[in-house]
């Protein structure tokens, strides 16, 4: 699965298609995490996964 990652902040929220709900958490977490270093990355590429939180 493809995530959204925030460097600063340690948090992730998974990319989804055709996922109204997705969409808007998607749009919540780049407006929070504007003007902080974000990518696009696969899960699994996460180091120490248990550092990182997912964005509700």
């Amino acid at each position: 699965m493809r995530v959204k990652v925030c460097f600063m902040c340690r948090e992730y929220v998974p990319l989804l298609e055709d996922n109204y709900i997705n969409k808007e958490k998607l749009e919540k977490f780049d407006s929070l995490h504007s003007g902080h270093p974000v990518q696009i990355v696969n899960e699994e590429e996460l180091e120490n996964k248990r550092e990182w939180k997912p964005f509700l």
